[in-house]
Parts: C-alpha cells; sequence; structure tokens
C-alpha cells in the first residue's frame, strides 16, 4: 500500500494550453490526484490575473470562470490569444491565420523552456498547434508526451472549412500536426468518433485514448416550467461559432425551406466566423443573431428552448449538446458530431446525416408538427446528461492516465 502511495506522489504532469479550451478541467482532475505539476495557459484563470488585463478587453476575453487552482501551479502567457484577437481587428483570413500560427509557435518555445526549469516531472500533456518543441523538449527530458486533441484527425477535415486559415498557413498547420502526432507517446481525443478518425489515419489504437468531456452539471440544469401554449412559435436554438464547418450553411437552409409559415424561431448564439454572412443575409424575423454569452445566460437560452441544432461537418464533442441536455432539451445532432453518443434516438434528439438539407429539414418540420412529443422529451434529456459531468470526466482521465503512467 505505501508503494502503491509513493507511485503515485511520483507522478507529476504540465498541462499545457495556448488558450484554455478544456485544458483547465484536466488541470484540475490532475489537482484532485495531486499530481498536478503546473497549469500553464495562455486564457488568464485566476482572479489576481484581472490586475493585468485593461477592463474593456476583459470584459472582451473573459467569458471564462477563474479556476480554483494552487497559484504557485500556474502560469499565464497572454500573447498568444491576444495576437489573434487584434488580428480579427482587420478583415483578413490570412493575417489572422499567420497571427494564430505564431502564437501558438511562441507559446510551445515559452512551454518547452518551462520544462528544463521545472524538476521531478513524469508527463507533460499539450494541446494541437502547439507541441512540435514542447514534446522536443519532454523527449529530451525522458517525459511522457501525451497530445490532447482537441479536434479530429486532420485528415477528415475539408480544407475548405477550416476558419482562419488561409491555403498556405493551412498546409503549415497540418504539417505541424502531423509532428505532433508523431512525437506524441499517447493521444487522447474528446468521443469515440474522434479516436476512429485518428485509427482511420492510421494511428496504431493502442497510442489513441477516449476520454469523453463533459457539461458543469452546477451550472447548466432543467427548470419546471408551466405547459406553453400552443400559438408560440416553436424554438429552434444553435450555439457555436458561426462557421462552415459548424453546419451553419445547413441550418439556415433547412429552416428556411421548413418555416415558411414563420411557425418558428431560430436563434443563433455564438461567435462570428466564415459563414456570417449567411445569418446578415437572413432578412427575416424568424431568425435572430445573438453575440457569445456567459453560461449562466447560456442556461436561460437553453432552458426556454425547445431545440438544439448542431449540423456540424465535424465537431469532435460538442460541449453544448451536452449543456443542453443537462438543461433538459432535446437535441438534433449529424453524425459528425462526437457528441451524438449521448444521443438516445426518438428519446432526447435524433442523429441526422451530415450536410443533408432535406434530412434536417424533415426533422424541423416534424419538432414543429409533434410539440407535446418534444415537451416530454425534456426529462430524458435532463437524465441522459448525468454521466457527462465534469465530474466523470476527470474520473475518466485519472483513470486513462494511470493505465498511461503507471505501466
Amino acid at each position: 500500500m505505501i508503494g502503491a502511495m509513493e507511485v503515485e506522489k511520483a507522478i507529476q504532469v504540465v498541462v499545457a494550453h495556448p488558450g484554455r479550451q478544456h485544458s483547465h478541467e484536466a488541470a484540475l482532475a490532475l489537482d484532485g490526484a495531486g499530481w498536478l505539476a503546473g497549469y500553464w495557459a495562455g486564457i488568464p484563470c485566476l482572479a489576481h490575473h484581472a490586475r493585468w488585463v485593461p477592463e474593456f478587453l476583459w470584459k472582451r476575453m473573459m467569458r471564462y470562470h477563474f479556476i480554483d487552482l494552487p497559484p504557485a501551479r500556474v502560469r499565464w502567457l497572454p500573447w498568444p490569444p491576444l495576437m489573434r484577437k487584434f488580428a480579427m481587428l482587420v478583415p483578413s483570413l490570412h493575417l489572422v491565420g499567420a497571427m494564430e500560427y505564431w502564437g501558438h509557435a511562441l507559446f510551445d518555445w515559452w512551454t518547452s523552456r518551462g520544462l528544463y526549469a521545472t524538476p521531478n516531472l513524469t508527463a507533460v500533456i499539450a494541446y494541437e498547434n502547439s507541441a512540435v518543441r514542447t514534446f522536443k523538449a519532454a523527449k529530451r527530458l525522458g517525459l511522457v508526451t501525451i497530445l490532447d486533441a482537441a479536434s479530429v484527425h486532420h485528415t477528415a477535415q475539408k480544407a475548405e472549412m477550416v476558419y482562419g486559415n488561409a491555403k498556405a498557413n493551412l498546409q503549415r498547420t497540418r504539417q505541424q500536426k502531423d509532428m505532433e502526432i508523431s512525437l506524441a507517446d499517447h493521444i487522447v481525443t474528446a468521443s469515440a468518433m474522434a479516436r476512429q478518425s485518428y485509427l482511420s489515419a492510421g494511428v496504431a489504437p493502442d497510442r489513441v485514448h477516449e476520454v469523453t468531456l463533459g457539461a458543469d452539471l452546477k451550472i447548466f440544469g432543467p427548470v419546471l416550467r408551466p405547459r406553453r401554449e400552443e400559438t408560440r412559435p416553436f424554438r429552434f436554438l444553435y450555439v457555436g461559432k458561426t462557421n462552415i464547418a459548424k453546419g451553419i450553411d445547413t441550418l439556415l437552409a433547412a429552416f428556411c425551406l421548413v418555416n415558411g409559415d414563420r411557425a418558428a424561431r431560430l436563434e443563433i448564439v455564438g461567435p462570428i466566423g466564415d459563414g456570417h454572412h449567411l445569418v446578415e443575409n437572413e432578412d427575416r424575423d424568424d431568425v435572430k443573431y445573438l453575440p457569445p454569452k456567459l453560461q449562466p445566460d447560456l442556461v436561460a437560452l437553453y432552458q426556454d428552448a425547445d431545440c438544439l441544432i448542431l449540423p456540424s461537418r465535424f465537431d469532435s464533442f460538442g460541449m453544448v449538446v451536452a449543456e443542453a441536455l443537462a438543461c433538459g432539451l432535446p437535441v438534433i445532432v449529424s453524425d459528425m458530431v462526437g457528441a451524438k453518443s449521448l444521443v438516445v434516438e426518438g428519446e432526447n434528439g435524433w442523429i441526422v446525416q451530415v450536410g443533408n438539407i432535406d434530412v434536417l429539414a424533415q426533422r424541423l418540420r416534424w419538432c414543429i408538427d409533434h410539440r407535446s412529443a418534444m415537451a416530454s422529451m425534456r426529462e430524458a434529456a435532463a437524465r441522459s446528461a448525468q454521466l457527462a459531468s465534469w465530474k466523470h470526466y476527470h474520473q475518466r482521465l485519472i483513470s486513462t492516465l494511470s493505465g498511461i503512467l503507471k505501466n
């Protein structure tokens, strides 16, 4: 027993991410296990970080909450996300892609230097586009290299669907991803679908591990509400960047196809993406765009909607699906959304063929015409999200890392 405890105490892992995504949850899981050597990120996560950011910029970039981690183990390099933010002020996808690439490269270099200065490490978890130098340094130090792949394998992504990268930047990015994969001892994916994309690309199965993501069930939850009037417009909700990769074009085409009589409304919530011109061109009172919302505001939108739609062309997980289900909201997702594993056909939602406007339109029409059936699905939706919590993600991650680091 003492020997086992000594082994656990010897495990020390750095988590490094140039932004945030779900990396802070990995850090929290490691901290809970006593394995966290450091959490190094581009997005500020401690309250005292706010002192160094102008208030107007803080409000713009901080849709994230603060994280309860030991301050001594947290490091912050703000330049990568700031470089991309400022680049987005100029209407040039080439510039955005270039600034994003060099911001990631800066973070990668910074992390690699930090590894040399941090003693007694066991492993490093790094993220796509910012791991080549980090992994090379880790190899020299004899550390286990773990790539947390936030997306599907790049061969499963169509070149024209990757926002923020001109063709030259895209080719360079894909070369970097191939180098990261070759340098990684292990790869962690966000879903079974994402794992399969790596296997299909030829990565050995024993190197690729599925660790499904989750939602914060302390924030996202259902609400009891009176039965709604049938005369109220049916409310569809889309949450995410207005990207072609997210299927915003498919969604708008399908919705406009079935909603000639204005029996429904579509609310689109999220950052502006490469398909936003399609949203702006919809001069209709039944399609409404809202800018990104803080999580408490998102909860109210989920609870008040009748159905969430995520028709992505590729989406490694799709956290909004877990959030919506947790709020008791039935969902419609494409078969290229990793969170489809949470969907039980006809009980809490549906899975439709990616990019098929007619199939999606038929499902939207069914929802509009069967309001009572949709309302009766809310309890099953909330129940299905119970295993998709961050607590369960922490358990799955630690179990996976135990198998990797203790062998």
